[in-house]
């Protein structure tokens, strides 16, 4: 992943993380920091991340991924339109190839 990626990412993580109130944010940080996912590896381990949320959220999860998305989509200046249902992982993987794209127009690389 990008850095520039994973940047808007984890800002992403963080704010929809604050919905929950500091305390269950921290609480799930340490959480996550327990089965070895340290709190700035999240954005890169959003994957496993995601599980350890499961795990101790259950269905939570869903409404974490969904207020995440809608601020990493933002951020990454993805329209509603093409979320179409997505989630978290999903829109992670669009961002990124639309980086690699953008990335590859700047070389040269792809006309």
């Amino acid at each position: 992943m990008g850095s520039n990626v994973t940047k808007l990412l984890s800002e992403s993580i963080e704010a929809g993380l604050d919905t929950f109130g500091i305390g269950v944010k921290e609480s799930l940080y340490f959480f996550a920091k327990e089965k070895s996912i340290p709190r700035d590896e999240v954005a890169e381990r959003i994957d496993e991340f995601l599980q350890v949320l499961q795990s101790l959220i259950g269905s939570g999860t869903r409404i974490f991924e969904r207020i995440t998305i809608k601020i990493f989509a933002q951020k990454a200046g993805i329209s509603s339109e093409q979320l179409n249902g997505k989630g978290l992982l999903d829109v992670v993987h669009l961002v990124e190839l639309r980086a690699l794209r953008k990335s590859q127009k700047k070389r040269g690389d792809v006309n």
